[in-house]
């Protein structure tokens, strides 16, 4: 999995406000909740490094290193938040 590279649903905006950024879905299959996601400083630096191009790893060594997190909190954090995005259709493997 830390091999793996994801890319941003094309059906996803986002807008920083404030100290969050926030992700809007902006097209739904009818019968679908809409989903709005608040992320805090490091979500919204991992969601800026998902370019489709950076493998999970080179992600997770990113944000220990800008945010002096534990390696492997960060690997356990980073897998679980990819784990929700990923279920939720706002990134796909690449």
């Amino acid at each position: 999995m830390l091999e793996t590279s994801y890319e941003k649903s094309p059906n996803i905006v986002s807008r920083k406000i404030a100290e969050e950024t926030v992700l809007v879905p902006i097209r739904q299959t009818l019968g679908e909740e809409p989903a709005i996601f608040t992320l805090n400083e490091v979500g919204a630096r991992i969601w800026e490094l998902i370019d489709g191009k950076k493998s999970v790893r080179e992600v997770c060594e990113t944000v220990i290193s800008e945010f002096e997190i534990d390696p492997h909190v960060a690997e356990k954090d980073l897998l679980g938040l990819l784990a929700q995005f990923k279920e939720t259709g706002i990134i796909r493997e690449k």
